[in-house]
C-alpha cells in the first residue's frame, strides 16, 4: 500500500467491522539490482521502513492491534557471499541496509505501542531462484536447502498463535 491508499484500507476495514488486527508486513523486494540509483534506494527504504511505520501508526488509532510482525533477512547483518551473487554487479546494498533498518524499527515500535511487535529474520525462500543459484546456495547453508512455503506457513502460524506478549522488540 502507498500511504495515499492507507485511508482506503482503514475505511475498508471499518466497513467490514474489523475490530482486532494481527498484521504481518511482508514486502517482496525489487529484484532489479543492476541499476544502483537514488530512486531504487528511496523506494527500498520507503517500502521496508517508512510504510510499515505509518501503517502501524494509522491502524493503531482505529483498531485493536494484537500483533505486528515485520520480516528481515540474514543479509541485514551478513555480507552476501560473492560466490552466490557474482552475476550481479551491484549487490543490493540498499536491501541489506533496509533490512537492518527494519530490525531497528522493530525495537522502536515495540517501545511506542502497547502490543507485541517483532521481526522474523529469514534466509532464502524457494521459488524465485534458478536451479544454478539454488545449488550454490545449498553449499552455504547448514540445512543444504532454502525455506519452502510450508516452512514459512509454520513460522507465521507459530508467530500468530503465540500469545506470549513478552516477545516484543526482538528479531527472531
Amino acid at each position: 500500500y502507498e500511504l495515499k491508499n492507507l485511508k482506503n484500507l482503514v475505511l475498508f476495514l471499518k466497513k467490514n467491522n474489523f475490530k482486532e488486527l494481527s498484521i504481518l508486513y511482508l514486502y517482496r523486494n525489487n529484484k532489479n539490482y543492476e541499476n544502483d540509483n537514488f530512486n531504487l534506494w528511496n523506494n527500498e527504504l520507503k517500502d521496508q521502513i517508512t510504510l510499515p511505520y505509518f501503517i502501524c501508526k494509522k491502524l493503531d488509532k482505529n483498531f485493536n492491534i494484537k500483533k505486528f510482525i515485520l520480516i528481515s533477512s540474514i543479509y541485514s547483518d551478513l555480507l552476501p557471499p560473492k560466490k552466490l551473487h557474482k552475476n550481479i554487479k551491484n549487490f543490493p546494498i540498499n536491501y541489506s541496509v533496509a533490512k537492518a533498518g527494519v530490525e531497528k524499527l522493530t525495537m522502536y515500535m515495540a517501545e511506542l505501542y502497547k502490543f507485541p511487535v517483532f521481526c522474523i529474520k529469514l534466509g532464502g525462500v524457494e521459488g524465485r531462484a534458478n536451479r544454478k543459484f539454488l545449488n550454490k546456495y545449498k553449499q552455504h547453508t547448514i540445512g543444504k536447502s532454502m525455506l519452502t512455503i510450508n516452512d514459512l506457513n509454520k513460522i507465521f502460524e507459530d508467530a500468530f498463535e503465540n500469545e506470549n506478549g513478552y516477545i516484543t522488540g526482538r528479531t527472531l
